[in-house]
Formats: C-alpha cells, sequence, structure tokens
C-alpha cells in the first residue's frame, strides 16, 4: 500500500505520505530512511534535503495530522449548535475519516512514535479528548448533557467510537462504519443526556 502514495504530490508531500503508511504498517522504530526513500520514490538526498533526520520527519508528520485532525474537528463537530449534534458530528467524522483513510485514523489512534508526542499522549488522550470535553461541558451548561464526571462522560464517547473503529481496522467490523452513524450516536447519546 505504501507506493499508492508515490506517484501525486509535491517530494515532500510523497515522503511525508509514505513515512505515514510505513509507521503505521512496520511501525517508526522499525522504518528506515531507506524504506522511505523506496516508498515515496525519491532519494535519500530529498529525504535530508526537507527534514534533517527520521525523528524531524515524525515530528512534521505528527504535527501536519493532528493540525488537520484540529480542523475537521472545529468544522464537523464543534461547528454544532447542541452536543447531540456535535456527538453525532463526531461519530461521523471519525467513522468517515476511517472508511476514506485508515492510514489517518491509524496512525493518529496507533502509530506515532512516543518521540513526537508532549507528555506520549495520543490524539484521543490530547485533541479528542478536548473535542469531547467541549461537547461534555457546553452541554452539561445548556442543560443537555447530565451532570456527572466530565471524564467518564468523555470516556462515554470516545470509547464507544475508538472501539468501533479499532473493530473496522482489524477486519472484525466487515461492513463500512458510515452505515453505523446514527446507531452508535443515538447509543451515545442515550448514555450521556440529561
Amino acid at each position: 500500500m505504501t507506493n499508492a502514495t508515490a506517484d501525486t504530490g509535491t517530494v515532500r508531500d510523497r515522503i511525508l505520505a509514505s513515512a505515514q503508511h510505513l509507521f503505521v504498517d512496520k511501525g517508526f522504530h522499525n522504518t528506515s530512511i531507506p524504506d522511505i526513500v523506496s516508498a515515496s520514490g525519491t532519494s535519500i538526498g530529498a529525504v535530508y534535503h526537507h527534514f534533517t533526520s527520521k525523528d524531524e520527519l515524525a515530528h512534521v508528520l505528527h504535527r501536519q495530522l493532528v493540525d488537520q485532525f484540529v480542523v475537521l474537528s472545529a468544522t464537523e463537530v464543534l461547528a454544532f449548535p447542541d452536543a447531540q449534534s456535535r456527538v453525532r458530528g463526531y461519530v461521523s467524522m471519525l467513522f468517515r475519516l476511517t472508511e476514506e483513510d485508515p492510514y489517518f485514523v491509524s496512525y493518529l489512534i496507533f502509530a506515532r512514535p512516543s518521540s513526537v508526542v508532549e507528555d506520549n499522549l495520543t490524539v484521543c488522550s490530547r485533541e479528542g479528548l478536548e473535542v469531547t470535553r467541549h461537547i461534555i461541558v457546553d452541554g452539561q451548561r445548556a442543560g443537555e448533557v447530565r451532570d456527572l464526571d466530565a471524564r467518564v462522560l468523555c470516556g462515554v464517547i470516545s470509547g464507544a467510537i475508538m472501539r468501533l473503529i479499532d473493530l473496522r481496522l482489524d477486519g472484525v467490523i466487515t461492513e463500512p462504519l458510515t452505515g453505523m452513524v446514527d446507531d452508535t450516536a443515538a447509543a451515545i447519546w442515550a448514555s450521556i443526556s440529561a
């Protein structure tokens, strides 16, 4: 799968996309610069022209993917005015991303190198938690979400979503998650609504 991205984009983009796929498929520590060169169809010189090291490449990749997640969350989740719509938006966004770009989701959940993440927290623990916290806290203020510990309610949201994504990526769930958005959002909402 790693060569699929080698035909499009700038050299820098091809290097980043190939590294992302390799980090998911092989792991950060098992991926070498020659692996990235081969997958991206570039040269060692091109990699070192854009990045001083594999660690810097990983930092740039991580920041780029996290920034993309933050922008998508702001436009597809937090832009909704009420908690129930935000829950559905979050489920819809993450399930759609799982189907459209499983490497994006896999990287953010499982493959990010601990050396590039502050406090060794995944996007689920940092940026994803921030999205769910906004849903819960804003919903509690509006009287839409039950008055329980926000961390517990965040766990209800993210736990259900992440488990289904994990099962889909593992091939246990074989049909697209996008067909499960309404049921998943309804189950989460039933658990957290006031």
